[in-house]
């Protein structure tokens, strides 16, 4: 009877060790959201040069949530535990309206108002040799509306910042720190071009999408 007892006690803790090896091979790990965490970047111009933020798009891979990773000039990845709380477009946009102000605030309707638009063009890890990086590389335009011909001014930033290691959490801390940089120097360039009047730029719009 002992015997039978015993023989029915080991094979009940064998079931349930192999249930538990079964059950640890197949747990999927567990989703990671991330978000940006910038300052408030101060921009300084009259109401009047102030634009409207315009169309905000994105190259494919920076159109879904996932975090994207880049380990040779022709090779991207996704993260499929690893995601962003929104769209990179959704997260710049956001950001540029904070930098400019752009919710109502009463005044009104310019009948040219400016009108600034996004490419995002870059937004990942970048992997290079023992070396990572958060990269965000965006093209800006600003352009007058219901002017003719329309006048655009273009520019390309690209800002990249070393991890300090090659985990999620490192990889989006540097992505941030790039677009801090980036909106840092938005402002700056608003500041500089808007300043002085919008100017004819030397390359068009239509030229820059051809790169």
């Amino acid at each position: 009877m002992k015997r039978w007892v015993l023989a029915k006690v080991l094979a009940g803790s064998i079931a349930a060790l192999l249930l538990g090896a079964c059950s640890a091979g197949n747990a999927r790990p567990q989703l990671q959201q991330y978000q940006l965490a910038i300052p408030r970047i101060p921009l300084e111009l009259l109401h009047a040069d102030i634009p409207e933020i315009g169309d905000v798009s994105a190259a494919p891979p920076y159109e879904d949530t996932a975090v994207v990773y880049q380990t040779s000039p022709t090779q991207l990845g996704i993260y499929h535990y690893h995601r962003w709380i929104s769209s990179p477009t959704e997260l710049v946009r956001d950001y540029m309206e904070k930098l400019v102000g752009s919710e109502d605030d009463g005044q009104p309707t310019r009948p040219h108002k400016l009108i600034l638009e996004a490419r995002i063009d870059g937004f990942n890890e970048l992997d290079e040799g023992d070396q990572t990086f958060g990269v965000v590389d965006i093209r800006f335009c600003l352009r007058r509306s219901h002017s003719k011909p329309k006048t655009t001014s273009c520019w390309r930033d690209r800002h990249l910042t070393v991890a300090s290691d090659r985990s999620a959490s490192a990889v989006v801390d540097a992505i941030n720190r790039s677009f801090e940089e980036t909106m840092v120097e938005l402002s700056n360039q608003l500041t500089s071009r808007l300043g002085g009047g919008l100017q004819q730029p030397q390359r068009s719009k239509e030229a820059l999408e051809q790169e």
